[in-house]
């Protein structure tokens, strides 16, 4: 991407009147990005940023989230769904990770809230609309009919005078396609304003002993810092032949190190 313009990173500049941030990993496998979230979340809280909702936790698990929330009890409940729905790759640090958002979360004062439908019934939408009859606008898919559902979720905490901060992958954040949209737009559409944040970089740890750089996505020495750059164009043409649909991108990236270990 070119003419970026790398600072150091700074969520009050990149939030700034927004009442929800999406903040958006690159990928579900890599611990990199819980742990930025982690540092997130602290300078969002003090920015005035109430809720922390995420993709990652059911709203089957609602009663146990508000104990949690309350008391600080039934953790060990909410990290056995974890281990049971998110055990990415071999290492299984993942589960854990997102704990570790949740104490972080509730240390600072922020209430968790779950987000996400039943497994099954994505399971069910998506018997009934497969991907190539939502691309053609003829039904909703689990994705975009879950990002419904999420919108209805933040929009109501921000009608109550809330900050959200949203925690999920980023093309949750973005539209994915013609007759798809994404969360940034759904709010919009609501008149509630936010930014997609894209968490980028890092590396995957494929073992408990291994850890590799991921996406490369930068050169050197530029892969080895943690940084920010605003994204200058939202939207760029399909590179498709033909196709008149515009390609979107979060509004900011924040890169991670790709530094083996």
């Amino acid at each position: 991407m070119p003419n970026k313009n790398r600072l150091a990173v700074n969520y009050a500049a990149m939030t700034q009147t927004a009442k929800v941030v999406i903040l958006g990993e690159a990928a579900h496998h890599q611990e990199d990005y819980k742990n930025e979230v982690i540092r997130a979340i602290k300078d969002l809280k003090v920015l005035g940023f109430t809720h922390l909702a995420m993709e990652m936790l059911p709203l089957s698990a609602q009663h146990d989230i508000d104990v949690y929330n309350r008391t600080g009890t039934r953790g060990n409940k909410i990290l056995s769904l974890l281990q049971r729905d998110w055990s990415y790759g071999a290492s299984g640090s993942i589960p854990g990770a997102l704990f570790n958002i949740l104490a972080a979360a509730r240390t600072v004062g922020m209430k968790i809230v779950p987000l996400d439908m039943p497994y099954e019934l994505m399971q069910s939408i998506d018997r009934k609309c497969s991907n190539t009859l939502h691309r053609q606008g003829r039904c909703e898919d689990s994705h975009l009919s879950r990002n419904s559902l999420w919108t209805k979720s933040i929009a109501s905490l921000v009608e109550q005078g809330n900050k959200v901060v949203c925690f999920t992958h980023y093309l949750h954040g973005i539209r994915r396609w013609e007759n798809d949209m994404g969360l940034r737009t759904l709010l919009n559409n609501k008149g509630i304003s936010s930014v997609v944040i894209k968490l980028d970089g890092g590396v995957y740890c494929p073992t408990k002993t291994r850890c590799e750089q991921n996406s490369q996505s930068e050169e050197e020495p530029y892969n080895k810092q943690r940084f920010y750059f605003k994204v200058n164009n939202l939207f760029t043409p399909s590179p498709v032949p033909g196709v008149k649909y515009q390609i979107e991108h979060a509004d900011f990236i924040v890169h991670l190190p790709e530094i083996n270990r």
